[in-house]
């Protein structure tokens, strides 16, 4: 019994030795780290990073939205048909294959002319619509929406989907 109280004391005193060496190694405080990212380069000067939310600063431009609002304006000439938009990366695409349970949006078209309102979140760079006619004659209409066009400008928050 005796032993084993002593082996108790030995395994806690260690242990405590072992963290507060970690934590004194750690450092802390503003000083010794070698370099200073607040120093001036040969090529122009190098700003150091905010220390503090006071420090911080966020252009007007940027509203820290996580969400962007795409309205889908689509005119399709046919009595019904049915429209899915999917998240749908890459350019091959077999429609045949999507999983459609996990669309954006899955719903009838009635009506020539129907606006959608989506908000979409910022991982979405692109969406696939697509548009199935109740006349089995039709192939489906599949178009692409991109966040930003080929030269990595924004496009407008507008979608128009016709044929």
């Amino acid at each position: 019994m005796i032993l084993l109280m002593q082996y108790r004391k030995f395994v806690n005193t260690f242990f405590l030795m072992v963290v507060f060496t970690s934590v004194a190694g750690c450092g802390g405080g503003s000083g010794g780290g070698g370099s200073d990212a607040s120093s001036s380069s040969s090529s122009g000067t190098v700003q150091s990073p905010p220390k503090s939310l006071a420090e911080l600063r966020i252009p007007r431009e940027n509203e820290l939205s996580a969400v962007t609002e795409l309205s889908v304006e689509v005119q399709i000439n046919t009595s019904k048909s049915f429209l899915s938009i999917c998240d749908i990366p890459g350019e091959e695409l077999d429609v045949n294959k999507v999983n459609y349970e996990k669309c954006i949006l899955r719903t009838p078209i009635d009506n020539n002319f129907n606006t959608f309102k989506l908000a979409l979140p910022n991982h979405i760079d692109s969406l696939v619509a697509i548009v199935w006619f109740y006349e089995a004659s039709r192939q489906p209409l599949v178009q692409r929406w991109q966040r930003v066009d080929a030269a990595g400008l924004p496009i407008d928050n507008i979608w128009r989907v016709h044929e």
